[in-house]
């Protein structure tokens, strides 16, 4: 189909560079694709960006390319967040206008035509449609923007459409029409902010203050709500809106200052969002494991920014014109979860006490319940296997790689002293015998001798919340009365406890464990590599530095800071090349910046390969994990091993649990 008349056409005939960011999207890709076919305007490329999809969606976008050519497919790790891959598939764009398609979502058939017809009309830096919300599966409209009123035919200025999105979205964004540079120009990773859960908003307000041009054209684009859309599951992740809040207090302070009606209007989002997240804190914190004190931080945050006198008379009353933070947490969490302040009051007094009869068995409770929905589908049968198998298949978080290893000799250790048959079933997101096959005991499960069904199973969740020695040990006793009982029954046990550390851990290991022949010569060649001694430097970093996808545990340095860090974490690193002149230093760290920044030195080794965390990470290639096995295992095999830890940075069990398989003790060094 030719193009339409009237629009200019550049020499290539490329026109729209339609993007879109994809994760595990296939049962929506082919009405896309159906939708971009259909277009009255046929000089488009669709750029699609997977991000790291393990549900065939690159396969069926590979397929779409090969019947049509305007398709350009790009991969990339699974890095959890759309606008990553959004930013990648723009990045990749030729054309000289974009319009960002969200994979679930459809468009008119004459959609491209009418935005660029406009474009060239009012020579616009942005063209919005009209946004149409629908129901999924229903289909049902349940909202149209822009509101009823709005005059759709003017062109306005970018700035002037700031006050029709606070505090509420009065004109629709999705689906817009840019010219290319806008992108380029005012690509949001390029500042400073870390990347939260709708930071795209943040971006869209930043287009609009560049744009002096914006209009909008009689075209629809279909905004799906459904069951699978991020914020409709409660999560951590969910409490990342409070920090998208903050940066839209700065930027209508900055743009309008504190007196205008877009900060006020920013002000009564922020306000209301914080609201609701001490809501869903105190109904969902068992919900929040490791990442409760890190939401507590993001609401502190925001409340120090809330000022009372940009809201109304009934907001203000609300909270008692905000005089405390504490304290209206009490009164708020009296009202709507008065167990979770008694459990509060029992840990601060009793934190024993609390673990054991609040917090365990409140977040067992919790984890069961949503493993047995995973588990209801599965028939009953007559004919399986009793025994204890460690599971890891996605269905519940297993954590990183020392973690799930851990569990599994821990569970190891009591079922040689019951003498009950151990399995263990590790397929996600990788397979355990890809790396490490059985030794002494043989611990493999076939997949069809794996039994889901309720009435055939118990499921046992057992994890680490403290690892303190008591809880060790606590954990022990529990397993040890539970796992020999229902013996008629194949017993799951989803648990990352630590208690084999208290005892004979490399022995347990090694009857387990032997390391796959790749893997033995991955780490064998790394040893010549180094060619001698060598002593081990580990840093546990987490995102300290903005490099890693862990966000559970604390927010990013600011950069002035991360630099000091850097500097500080070399010069012991250097202090202990001094003790050990004859030795090499391999550095094994969870930071690229640090590990990058000491591979400068001739005396530094780095084993090449990704930096991962397995629990985060959604990849299925061997190879991408590889790097994380070979440097435990050099962490084993060296002479000394060390831990770095100052201000922000954890205590890493990964160097701590090889240290132990190579018969010594982690020195930790704080500084």
């Amino acid at each position: 189909m030719k193009n339409p008349d009237n629009i200019n056409t550049p020499p290539d005939g490329l026109l729209v560079s339609v993007v879109t960011p994809v994760y595990n999207a296939a049962p929506f890709l082919r009405a896309a694709f159906d939708c971009l076919r259909r277009q009255t305007l046929q000089a488009w490329e669709w750029v699609v960006v997977d991000d790291g999809s393990t549900d065939g969606s690159s396969e069926l976008l590979s397929q779409f390319s090969q019947s049509d050519p305007r398709i350009r497919l790009f991969c990339q790790p699974g890095y959890g967040n759309a606008k990553y891959a959004r930013d990648h598939a723009i990045a990749e764009s030729r054309a000289p206008f974009v319009v960002c398609l969200d994979a679930d979502d459809k468009i008119d058939d004459n959609y491209l035509e009418t935005l660029l017809r406009r474009q060239q009309q009012t020579d616009a830096s942005i063209v919005y449609p009209q946004l149409l919300f629908t129901d999924s599966p229903s289909g049902n409209i349940t909202t149209t923007l822009p509101e009823a009123g709005f005059d759709i035919s003017k062109v306005y200025e970018g700035r002037q459409l700031i006050a029709f999105t606070v505090p509420d979205w009065r004109i629709g964004c999705n689906g817009g029409l840019y010219r290319r540079e806008v992108f380029s120009r005012l690509s949001y990773p390029k500042r400073t902010e870390p990347v939260w859960m709708n930071s795209d908003e943040i971006d869209e307000r930043y287009y609009l203050l560049a744009a002096q041009r914006v209009a909008f054209a009689r075209t629809n684009y279909y905004y799906t709500i459904h069951g699978q859309s991020v914020t409709k599951k409660f999560s951590p992740k969910l409490f990342e809106t409070l920090q998208t809040d903050l940066q839209l207090l700065d930027l209508t302070e900055q743009a309008f200052g504190r007196d205008s009606e877009e900060f006020r209007g920013a002000h009564r989002i922020a306000f209301n969002d914080w609201r609701l997240k001490q809501k869903q804190l105190l109904q969902h914190n068992e919900q929040l494991e490791s990442a409760e004190p890190l939401v507590w931080q993001f609401l502190q945050q925001l409340f120090v920014r809330l000022d009372p006198r940009q809201l109304t008379l009934k907001e203000r009353a609300l909270y008692l014109n905000l005089f405390d933070f504490r304290a209206l947490m009490f009164l708020r969490g009296m009202l709507v979860s008065p167990a979770y302040i008694v459990g509060k009051m029992v840990q601060r007094l009793f934190p024993r006490l609390y673990y054991q009869h609040f917090l365990r068995p409140s977040q067992a409770r919790h984890q069961v319940a949503i493993l047995s929905e995973a588990y209801k589908q599965a028939p009953s049968v007559d004919d399986y296997r009793p025994c204890v198998v460690c599971l890891f298949e996605g269905f519940h978080s297993g954590g990183g790689l020392v973690d799930r290893l851990r569990g599994i000799v821990s569970v190891w250790q009591v079922c040689k002293q019951c003498g009950v048959e151990f399995k263990v079933h590790f397929v996600h997101p990788f397979r355990l015998d890809d790396y490490l096959v059985p030794n002494a005991y043989d611990w493999r499960i076939g997949e069809q001798e794996i039994i889901h069904a309720l009435a055939n199973t118990e499921i046992i969740v057992a994890d680490t919340l403290t690892d303190e020695p008591w809880e060790r040990q606590w954990l022990f006793k529990q397993l040890s009365s539970k796992i020999p009982k229902r013996a008629h029954l194949q017993r799951h046990l989803y648990t990352n406890a630590a208690f084999c550390y208290d005892a004979d851990f490399r022995g347990l290991f090694e009857e387990l464990f032997q390391l796959e022949t790749r893997l033995a010569a991955a780490v064998d060649a790394v040893q010549r590599q180094i060619g001698g001694d060598y002593i081990t430097v580990s840093g546990r970093f987490g995102n300290l530095l903005d490099d890693f996808n862990e966000q559970n545990y604390g927010l990013p340095l600011p950069p002035a800071e991360r630099q000091q860090l850097i500097a500080e974490c070399e010069q012991q690193t250097l202090a202990l090349h001094q003790q050990h002149p004859e030795c090499k230093v391999v550095v094994c760290s969870d930071s690229v910046t640090f590990a990058s920044s000491m591979s400068r030195y001739d005396f530094v080794f780095v084993v090449p390969g990704n930096v991962t965390h397995i629990d985060n990470d959604r990849q299925q290639s061997r190879d991408y994990y590889q790097k994380t096995f070979v440097d435990f295992f050099i962490i084993a095999r060296a002479r000394e091993s060390y831990l770095l830890r100052s201000r922000g940075m954890l205590f890493s069990g990964f160097p701590y649990a090889a240290a132990l398989l190579g018969s010594r003790q982690l020195k930790v060094i704080d500084f």
